[in-house]
């Protein structure tokens, strides 16, 4: 779903959502750029929000980079600017979340709605493209 909130944001916003800046030569098989942008805009991720954190090998190998520094959440509104209340934002927000079970249960609910639902999804993204093309 990560991946798919990800385009989603790029269609919406016509650019890449957490563009890192890839390092090549590292070991380190996280793009601590590209970790640093999501963490300032979703915050830090907690064993809370997703139980098989801890369990990744290099969450537990990576205590300084990873681990160690701590952000606040700035939120996806500053990097997605959508009616925070709309039916898109809301729907990129949860695509973005760290997935438990229940979580893609309650996103497949969202995904199985009406017509009428995806119309408005669609009116909202045209209505955002609009507002940025008379920004230019």
């Amino acid at each position: 779903m990560w991946a798919v909130g990800c385009i989603f944001a790029e269609l919406l916003t016509l650019k890449p959502l957490f563009q890192g800046v890839e390092a090549k030569a590292t070991p380190n098989p996280f793009q601590l750029d590209q970790l640093d942008k999501i963490f300032k805009v979703l915050g830090h991720p907690t064993v809370e929000k997703w139980p098989t954190l801890a369990n990744l090998p290099c969450w537990q190998n990576d205590q300084q980079h990873i681990q160690g520094h701590k952000y606040e959440n700035t939120g996806l509104h500053t990097i997605v600017h959508l009616p925070q209340k709309g039916p898109a934002f809301d729907l990129l927000s949860r695509m973005l979340e760290c997935m438990t079970l229940e979580s893609v249960l309650q996103l497949h609910k969202l995904w199985s709605m009406s017509t009428s639902g995806w119309t408005r999804y669609l009116d909202e993204m045209h209505l955002y493209h609009l507002s940025q093309a008379r920004k230019l």
